[in-house]
């Protein structure tokens, strides 16, 4: 399923550099530019489709000049604080599929919110079904600022200036215009 995400999304002038060290960031980007400050972070709520989901939404942002960091399932619970903390984003989206999306969600919220109070998290319950305004009640409540359902909703749910420059971005050149992608990940001890 992985592979089938990023087959759908590469460009033939895109250029790939890989990292053989833990830790170290991955990046696929068009052009030589620096990169800038991280305004989304995504975290995947607990395993490898949510991650993959969460790759749909970087490469989403990424399309339309929204910097952004995917975590990836290798990072730990305990370093994804510390690593929000160094990356000090606009936005930290927790991405999470059903079934148990809520739970997992929840548990990433109530470590966030106490940690970073003013902190836009917005949690992204894909094409969740049944009593959303139940588990959004729930996320509301363990912290989240905003719960969406789709990619579209995740788009508009931007921090004010990334929306403008996403706005901006596909209105002036379309999804075909490669972008910045950052993944970041750490080696599992558990």
């Amino acid at each position: 399923m992985r592979t089938l995400v990023e087959d759908l999304t590469e460009r033939p002038n895109e250029t790939k550099e890989k990292s053989d060290e833990p830790g170290e960031t991955k990046q696929m980007t068009s052009a030589e530019t620096p990169l800038g400050p991280v305004i989304v972070c995504i975290v995947p709520a607990r395993d490898e489709a949510d991650e993959i989901v969460g790759t749909m939404l970087l490469r989403r942002l990424t399309a339309r000049r929204v910097v952004a960091e995917l975590l990836t399932t290798d990072v730990l619970k305990s370093e994804v604080l510390e690593r929000v903390a160094e990356l000090a984003p606009q936005a930290v989206y927790v991405s999470a599929l059903p079934p148990a999306a809520v739970l997992h969600a929840s548990f990433l919220c109530k470590r966030l919110r106490p940690r970073f109070p003013d902190l836009k998290i917005v949690v992204a319950l894909w094409h969740a079904e049944g009593d959303v305004e139940k588990g959004r009640a729930r996320l509301l409540a363990a912290g989240a600022s905003e719960v969406v359902v789709t990619l579209k909703d995740s788009i508009e749910k931007l921090p004010p200036a990334a929306l403008v420059v996403a706005m901006r971005s596909s209105d002036a050149q379309p999804d075909s215009v490669a972008a910045e992608k950052r993944t970041s990940s750490a080696p599992s001890t558990t």
